[in-house]
């Protein structure tokens, strides 16, 4: 069974998904045929169902007038920018001063090494009474001081926000 254009009333195929008058999509309901059932005549003529044509919506009046969709190719696939919007340097400034010497400020920022060495540090106070844990914590000041002016960047390279 053809469909109708809702656009422009023109009759396409039944396997069109754009019309090939005017580009228009989504077709209309099957145009009737007797040949679908025999026993029933159509009791009207096109010319007596056709209206006049509706402006052509502005993204339709540039395509160029060989404009015919191709209604058996695939969807052609979408280009997708995803937008970083980074790590936030309050936040990892926040951790460096208030988990430092945990080394949060660094998970978080991805350089997971260097936060398990600077938990490691932390950790090693027990066996070295306390000198690693201030060594940590001096590094933990040092980094903090370094999110502030911007120096330190997280692991894929991009500055902080």
């Amino acid at each position: 069974m053809n469909k109708i254009c809702k656009s422009c009333r023109s009759i396409n195929a039944d396997d069109a998904v754009f019309c090939t008058t005017c580009g228009a999509m989504p077709l209309d309901e099957p145009f009737p045929s007797s040949e679908n059932n025999p026993s029933q005549e159509l009791s009207y003529s096109p010319e007596s169902w056709r209206q006049p044509p509706p402006i052509i919506p502005p993204r339709l009046t540039n395509a160029p007038s060989s404009y015919h969709p191709n209604v058996t190719s695939q969807p052609q696939p979408v280009n997708v920018v995803i937008v970083n919007h980074g790590k936030s340097r309050s936040t990892a400034a926040l951790l460096a001063f208030f988990l430092g010497s945990l080394g949060i400020h660094r998970f978080y920022l991805g350089h997971t090494g260097i936060g398990i060495t600077q938990l490691l540090l932390l950790l090693g106070g027990f066996l070295t009474c306390g000198i690693t844990s201030i060594a940590a914590g001096i590094w933990a000041f040092i980094d903090f001081i370094l999110i502030l002016t911007g120096s330190i960047r997280d692991s894929d390279g991009n500055s902080l926000t």
